[in-house]
């Protein structure tokens, strides 16, 4: 909204520019900045696997890792979720 700029007095100037900002700032901050999914879930009284960790997630926890642990994450994902990530 640029609605300010022909106002004819400074109340209405001040009113417009202060939807201008209010439109700023939603625009701002209304950007969806992450994604959430269930790795593991708890159902019927035991732990299940539901979705896998992504190729990102995993290259990021690989590089804490040593050898013999991305091994074993390896063997973990793919035998819980069937994925295999190199």
């Amino acid at each position: 909204p640029e609605d300010y700029r022909s106002a004819s007095s400074i109340e209405d100037m001040v009113r417009g520019l202060g939807d201008t900002m209010k439109e700023y700032f939603l625009r701002m901050t209304d950007r969806k900045t992450f994604q959430t999914r269930d790795i593991i879930v708890w159902e019927n009284g035991e732990y299940r696997p539901k979705y896998p960790i992504s190729q990102k997630s995993f290259n990021e926890i690989c590089s804490h890792l040593n050898a013999d642990e991305k091994g074993q994450l390896t063997v973990f994902l793919q035998s819980n979720w069937g994925v295999l990530y190199e």
